[in-house]
């Protein structure tokens, strides 16, 4: 013969709906707290902050950079460097005379990435090997 459980006190039935109401509100509180960080996040992307633009392409030519001068927003920015069979082989970011980012043995059909967080300024873009190519500016700036 199967025994049938005792029947719950109302200590057991309380515990049980306050067990089972907690895990609600929990569920709740959790959804409305990814709800807020959501609305947060659209709210912070449209106050007029700095957007990373898209990669930025520089091509290594004998003259130098291609393009010549860029105008950019500070904040990350990826440099998509390519070098179309061109002595000049390097590319470097300075700010004054010092580099504060460079990539190298950027030899001919390759390209390569350069990442940099830029901030307001004005920098100079050096694409030189061996005294062969030149130097652009890059304005950064709100």
């Amino acid at each position: 013969m199967i025994e049938e459980p005792a029947p719950l006190t109302w200590h057991g039935r309380w515990r049980r709906r306050l067990s089972h109401r907690s895990t609600r509100r929990a569920g709740r509180r959790l959804l409305v707290l990814v709800a807020a960080a959501a609305f947060l996040q659209g709210c912070a992307a449209g106050s007029g902050g700095t957007t990373a633009p898209g990669p930025i392409a520089v091509t290594l030519t004998e003259g130098g950079c291609e393009p010549t001068s860029l105008s950019l927003s500070p904040g990350r920015v990826t440099f998509v460097v390519q070098n179309r069979n061109s002595p000049v082989t390097s590319f470097s970011i300075l700010s004054g005379e010092r580099p504060i980012a460079q990539v190298n043995n950027v030899l001919g059909g390759l390209t390569r990435n350069l990442v940099v967080d830029l901030k307001l300024g004005t920098y100079t873009m050096r694409c030189r090997q061996s005294g062969v190519g030149g130097d652009g500016t890059l304005v950064v700036s709100e």
